[in-house]
């Protein structure tokens, strides 16, 4: 058994169970009590009641799986304790102790032994139920066993002994059945449960208030185990939420508290335990609206659980939580809509103009398919577009270079069986393709055929698309298209010979026949096909507000004329642009302005140097030992690293005073300074510990700069150690004045990428200065950027897409102006004619769909 084995059992019983357990304690402990039970004059009233699912086998030895075994021996521990420690708060905490769970799980694990009986899910309910319902108020702690047969101690597959205990009870009416080996999957949203939980990082802030609202109402909802719970909603990913612990706690067991009816005592659960019976209410499935899904009887709904907002002068309304700082903005429904899509197990295609939040809708997809506990992979054709979706090339996901495109379609298939690129392969759930307008389609067809052949499965006729991992591939095909496209024959392997015809530029192999260039594209691949994508359009534009500026965009697109009066207005109109970006289509052109700008500033030039870190995990990644290469250093203490050099951080910021800046994170979005912000550099600070950006809360008190997400206490030392660099000459802090009116210290931030296959994961980090010199800048780097101000320069646009690109970075036409001759508005715009008829063929329309989902 391996460390992460090991491991991974230990992360999803123990410390989920640890999670929820602290967020409902928190909860319940200021509320008053819920359970209409009498009570002797000294107990404490009953404010709420928290069941947690241990397992029998916790005392027995089983082969092979110490691990788990182990795990839920230390669940049974940790609610001994939290029922001695939480009793004099009137909280009860107990647990139940299933034997064998009827299940695919249990039948593969027994061998589908026939001797041992097995207990059905909705048993393992009943014993749940039963804890969290006011009838066992007198249990300080209670583990009743659920099994049909439990022999002691013995060898578990004996039936010499008599059973030890039941749970039985009687048909609900209109209530779930128990009969049969039923999934059930929980379709809707359950932000209450999720939103209980605080930050892993917060475990200083010990008063945090919690996320979610409660009334006091004494209805309860049980939600168990695991296998009823395969679906997690989009809602699962919030800014106060851990998402993994959220969904590994959620999978255990939870008692949650919702808005509703009092429990009814017309159903019954009858408990036999040292020939005493016991009756008590159980939950009523129509006071709880769960319903069967009238197309899936399999599917039970639970509704929203989140009570009506109570008004702040209520005398016990509850105080709304302190306003925290969030990595990305909330989503929109129909973004929203787009992740319960994702979480259903289809592979989807989103896509939409620009400002539409595809990036945001990308993030918040990725946190909660992790939430679920699945392995996923976010790659992009290029350096620049993996490292902005913290994710790896397609190239190096593939373990390919450029020249692995001159080998046969037989040699890559081959060479998918090595052992780094088939573990990764293998060990895959789902793939998320960014900017997937630059993949080129044989190359998203020969990733395909790679990852069929790595995963093939002998039991099937036809292998399924990438060899049955879930695909989201995203990005508008109006924008930037495949770089070079077709240079080598996907079956051969040789170079192909350009030539045209009658129905445009065409690329020919002696053997193998012709490809079309209007044929680029991912989505006129065979893989494409295969894929079987459900086709999504996000609508709603976010980065502009104008809706004349919106029409333009949108016509740019799709590479339709503009009226007189549109290039009029483009061309001429009111704006304020003084301090703004300058886009060019060319690097050298951006590199020209800034260099002149940055002189003829007067003033000190502080100069910082990145602090690169890879964090090698030998044993368990050794090929990916090359990620540590350095360059020469210069005065930091070692080299910036050579697998960076696309990152979005340079590896050498200077800055002065006057420089006109960009801010590259998102740093305080309430206060609008957002990944794209514009700015002055204002002045500098001299560096001061106690203000550095904090991973967790100092006795109760919010740090003025807080630092969120995964790997919180890392960010926070590589910080540190950023400014403490004794190679290093700068100890100051830049000062911004941004074009909002907002004024901010800007220090370091530390970006982590985490590499590998398997955990613990190797990381690769940047620690820099968040800024870029913003005087000019090339349309392929403003690539995801919302800029305020922008000087669109029109002289050599010279790809397709491009003038559409840099014309929608602008947030209005009031800080947009173009320069250069208007004939530019005709070369690099949108409009490639297949991507129309894609567009159309999926969608009714490019720009305005008449329906945004298509299946």
């Amino acid at each position: 058994m391996s460390l992460t084995d090991w491991r991974s059992l230990g992360e999803v019983h123990i410390i989920g169970c640890f999670l929820l357990t602290r967020a409902a304690v928190r909860v319940m402990d200021g509320q008053d009590a819920v359970m209409p039970i009498p009570t002797a004059d000294d107990r404490p009233p009953v404010r709420g009641a928290i069941v947690m699912l241990t397992l029998l086998a916790s005392e027995v030895a089983f082969l092979g799986v110490g691990n788990y075994t182990a795990a839920k021996h230390a669940v049974e521990r940790m609610v001994q304790t939290a029922a001695i420690e939480n009793a004099a708060r009137g909280i009860r905490v107990n647990a139940a102790a299933p034997s064998y769970v009827a299940g695919p799980m249990t039948d593969q694990f027994l061998e589908a032994s026939s001797e041992v009986k097995r207990i059905l899910p909705g048993e393992v309910a009943d014993a749940v139920a039963f804890l969290a319902s006011p009838a066992s108020g007198y249990l300080g702690y209670a583990q009743p066993p659920v099994a049909s047969q439990w022999p002691g101690y013995a060898d578990p597959t004996s039936q010499s002994l008599e059973p030890t205990s039941s749970v039985a009870k009687r048909q609900l009416e209109d209530g779930y059945p128990t009969e049969g080996n039923k999934r059930h999957e929980v379709n809707s949203s359950v932000p209450d449960m999720i939103s209980l939980l605080s930050d892993d990082e917060d475990d200083d802030n010990v008063n945090a208030q919690p996320t979610a609202h409660f009334d006091s109402s004494p209805a309860y909802a049980a939600i168990t185990p695991s296998d009823f719970i395969s679906t997690v909603s989009s809602q699962v990913a919030t800014p106060a939420t851990n998402p993994m612990g959220a969904a590994k706690a959620l999978s255990r067991a939870a008692i949650v508290k919702r808005s509703g009816s009092p429990l009814r005592g017309k159903d019954a659960l009858i408990s036999q335990r040292k020939d005493v019976i016991h009756y008590a209410p159980l939950l009523d499935p129509i006071d709880m609206q769960i319903s069967y899904d009238a197309h899936d009887s399999d599917t039970i709904r639970i509704p929203d659980l989140t009570p009506p907002p109570s008004s702040p002068n209520e005398p016990n309304a509850p105080k709304p939580p302190n306003p925290t700082l969030a990595d990305e903005p909330p989503l929109c429904s129909e973004q929203a809509a787009l992740v319960e899509l994702v979480v259903q197990g289809k592979n989807v295609f989103y896509t939409g103009s620009a400002g539409c939040g595809k990036s945001t809708a990308l993030k918040a997809i990725r946190k909660c398919l992790q939430a679920m506990g699945k392995s996923v992979r976010t790659i992009a054709p290029t350096g620049r577009a993996a490292l902005q979706v913290n994710g790896s090339t397609t190239w190096t996901f593939a373990g390919w270079t450029p020249d692995h495109h001159k080998r046969t379609l037989d040699e890559l298939r081959q060479a998918a069986h090595g052992k780094f690129v088939w573990k990764r392969f293998n060990e895959t759930d789902v793939i998320i393709i960014d900017e997937i307008s630059m993949v080129e389609n044989l190359h998203f067809e020969r990733l395909n055929e790679v990852m069929k052949e790595a995963r093939h499965d002998p039991r099937l006729a036809v292998q399924p698309a990438f060899g049955g991992v879930q695909v989201i591939v995203t990005g508008d095909f109006c924008q930037l298209p495949p770089v070079r496209p077709f240079q080598y024959c996907i079956e051969c392997g040789r170079e192909l010979i350009a030539g045209s015809s009658d129905s445009g530029i065409t690329f020919k192999c002696p053997q193998h026949g012709m490809y079309h260039e209007r044929d680029k594209w991912a989505f006129r691949s065979r893989a494409w096909e295969e894929c079987n994508f459900v086709h999504v359009q996000l609508n709603t534009i976010h980065r502009q507000s104008d809706e004349a500026f919106i029409r333009i965009l949108q016509k740019c697109r799709i590479g339709e004329q503009l009226a007189q009066a549109e290039t009029e207005l483009l061309m001429d109109h009111p704006c304020m642009v003084h301090h703004a970006t300058k886009l060019f289509a060319t690097r050298k052109e951006a590199d020209r302005v800034n260099k002149t700008e940055f002189e003829r500033l007067k003033g000190l030039n502080h100069t910082y140097w990145s602090l690169d870190n890879f964090f090698w995990q030998q044993d368990e990644h050794p090929h990916l030992q090359w990620k540590g290469i350095r360059k020469p250093k210069g005065p930091q203490s070692e080299g910036p690293l050579r697998a960076l050099e696309d990152h979005r951080f340079a590896e050498c910021v200077e800055l002065k005073k006057g420089m006109l800046v960009v801010l590259l994170v998102n740093l305080d979005l309430q206060s609008g300074l957002c990944n794209g912000s514009q700015g002055i550099v204002c002045g500098f600070e001299q560096n001061d510990p106690k203000k550095l950006p904090k991973a967790k809360t100092i006795k109760g008190k919010e740090p003025e700069n807080r630092i969120f997400g995964d790997r919180a206490p890392m960010k926070e030392e590589q910080i540190k150690l950023f400014i403490q660099d004794p190679g290093a000459s700068y100890k100051v802090w830049p000062v911004v004045k941004f074009h909002n009116g907002k004024t901010r210290t800007i220090y370091a931030d530390c970006s982590i990428a985490e590499l590998g296959d398997t955990r613990p994961y190797s990381l690769l980090c940047r620690t820099q200065i968040p800024l870029a010199p913003a005087w000019a800048m090339t349309i392929h780097k403003s690539q995801s950027l919302t800029l305020d101000r922008v000087i669109v320069n029109l002289s050599k646009a010279f790809e397709e897409g491009q003038v559409y690109v840099a014309l929608s970075r602008a947030t209005s036409l009031k800080g947009l102006k173009i320069e250069g001759d208007r004939a530019g508005l005709l070369t690099g715009l949108g409009g490639n004619q297949e991507v129309q008829e894609f567009l159309r063929a999926k969608f009714g329309g490019v720009n305005g769909p008449s329906s945004s989902i298509c299946e």
